[in-house]
């Protein structure tokens, strides 16, 4: 399996951003526990859908550890917020400032998202299928560029594209949740997580499908979606 490094600029929140008055979004694709106590065996209030706002309220110095698959293990602060009529704790890291994706099919890819979330700033076309069409639905290659930093890179070849993003002040979870909601295959493979030379995981694809890696920098997180994405 080929690899391909792509910069895409993010911003999910992490405990270094400041707190502020705007939504958190649930990205936990089957949903969020909201509970009682800053506790996994605490009452459960209820689950809160993906997609749902929450508003901040404090964080608790508790923690949680989840393992998304076996070798990856993650941990998080709880957070104390408040969901329609209720108030109660989640784990944070299964929330952003980031807006989530739409479920819905016509919105499902990683472009119609960005472009209905963030404003686009520039196009810059690298190369087209065509020396008579420069526009971006004729682009082989091309960067966008989207407030808040945001850049997300496409290129074509043969047997599929290549898309890259890159988010500032994220981590590995935050990554892996975006990585797995535009290829949901991911789960016929065998994925590794690996904290050398540098945190990453990858998915071992060894037949004909989509794959990505992510990798870790500091608070600067890298995803790689190759194939058939």
């Amino acid at each position: 399996m080929r690899f391909f490094l792509f910069l895409f600029s993010f911003s999910f929140l992490s405990y270094g951003q400041e707190i502020n008055l705007n939504p958190f979004f649930v990205w936990a694709e089957n949903g969020l526990s909201l509970r009682s106590e800053p506790r996994v065996d605490s009452e459960k209030i209820t689950t809160i859908p993906f997609g749902s706002s929450l508003q901040f309220i404090s964080y608790d110095s508790n923690t949680y550890t989840t393992e998304e698959f076996k070798g990856f293990k993650h941990t998080s602060k709880w957070m104390k917020v408040a969901y329609k009529s209720f108030q109660g704790y989640v784990v944070s890291d299964y929330t952003s400032m980031l807006k989530t994706p739409s479920t819905e099919l016509q919105n499902a890819s990683l472009l119609n998202y960005l472009k209905n979330t963030f404003k686009l700033l520039d196009t810059k076309i690298i190369t087209t299928y065509s020396d008579d069409c420069q526009e971006q639905d004729c682009a082989k290659e091309y960067i966008l560029t989207f407030e808040n930093g945001i850049v997300h890179t496409y290129w074509e070849e043969e047997g599929g594209g290549t898309e890259t993003l890159s988010l500032p002040k994220s981590n590995m979870l935050h990554g892996f949740l975006l990585a797995a909601k535009y290829c949901d295959m991911y789960k016929e493979f065998e994925t590794v997580y690996s904290k050398e030379p540098l945190p990453y995981i990858r998915v071992l694809r060894n037949d004909i499908g989509c794959d990505f890696s992510i990798t870790s920098l500091d608070e600067l997180v890298i995803i790689v979606w190759s194939g058939g994405c």
